[in-house]
């Protein structure tokens, strides 16, 4: 064999070496690009399988978070409505404050005009007090008057019943001298007349009946009149002016209830202020002794 020839055999083998290792590189190539793509494969499964995982969380969320969203949107329009309302009531407590401001400022005004009223009343009561005063004094002395007058007025009824008293005692006298004028004229056949004038009659023998004493004396109300107290009998009885008596309840039990000072008397009753602790309760039908 030649030289050419071994070269040329060299050269094959080389060739035939190059392409079995071309051959086998190929095939190793292949074969891991085979496993590469299964592996890959996998991997993309898996991250397919992560993505919708994650794509499925993610609507979740962006599910809740838009029901978040729409509640806070809700909440917002509520707070909105609210805000609104308490705006509006703001206004209107703003308003309903100036009105109180403007209130209070005239009622500040009403105050200061109502102090200057009542100092103005004030003055005006201390003066009506000063006349209520004056007043008072003048009726306690129209009431001493009005005492006095009752007094003189009572001493003048009893006068006027003595007077009266006195009179019919002297008619009845004149009467019965009369009479007995007349008796006398007849059994005189009319011979000797009377020196006495009409009215006037002659002393009786003896001076007259004895005095009655006043210790003895035992009577009764007949009317209560103020402090005032007419009582029987009267100075044929012994009773005088200035005299004292005792007054007496004797139903349903005796009891002392005052005196009475004689103040007028007549021969058949007398007038006396009453006295007493119990002296309002004295009244008519009581009991009035001098013991």
């Amino acid at each position: 064999m030649t030289v050419i020839g071994k070269i040329l055999v060299f050269v094959n083998l080389v060739f035939s070496l190059l392409t079995a290792g071309l051959i086998v590189m190929v095939y190793t190539t292949r074969t891991n690009w085979f496993k590469a793509y299964t592996d890959q494969k996998a991997a993309v499964s898996v991250v397919q399988d992560d993505f919708r995982r994650a794509e499925a969380a993610q609507k979740e969320i962006v599910d809740r978070k838009d029901a978040e969203y729409q509640q806070l949107l809700a909440t917002k329009t509520k707070v909105e409505s609210e805000g609104k309302s308490l705006t509006e009531q703001l206004g209107k407590v703003k308003a309903d404050y100036e009105a109180l401001s403007k209130v209070n400022n005239g009622s500040q005004q009403n105050n200061k005009d109502m102090a200057d009223e009542l100092a103005r009343r004030k003055s005006e009561v201390e003066t009506l007090k000063k006349q209520v005063n004056e007043q008072d004094k003048k009726i306690a002395d129209i009431d001493r008057q009005m005492a006095r007058l009752r007094d003189e007025s009572v001493q003048y009824r009893i006068q006027w019943e003595q007077t009266k008293d006195r009179l019919r005692l002297v008619q009845d006298q004149n009467t019965a001298l009369s009479q007995e004028n007349g008796r006398l004229k007849q059994q005189l056949g009319g011979g000797q007349t009377s020196t006495y004038p009409p009215g006037v009659s002659p002393a009786p023998a003896g001076g007259g009946a004895p005095a009655a004493r006043i210790e003895d004396l035992h009577g009764t109300i007949q009317k209560v009149e103020g402090d005032l107290a007419t009582i029987t009998p009267g100075s044929d009885a012994g009773v005088v002016v200035g005299a004292e008596l005792r007054i007496f309840h004797l139903q349903p039990k005796p009891e002392f209830l005052g005196t009475i000072k004689i103040l007028a008397v007549s021969p058949t009753q007398a007038v006396g202020r009453v006295t007493g602790p119990r002296a309002r309760q004295v009244k008519a039908g009581d009991e009035v002794d001098a013991r």
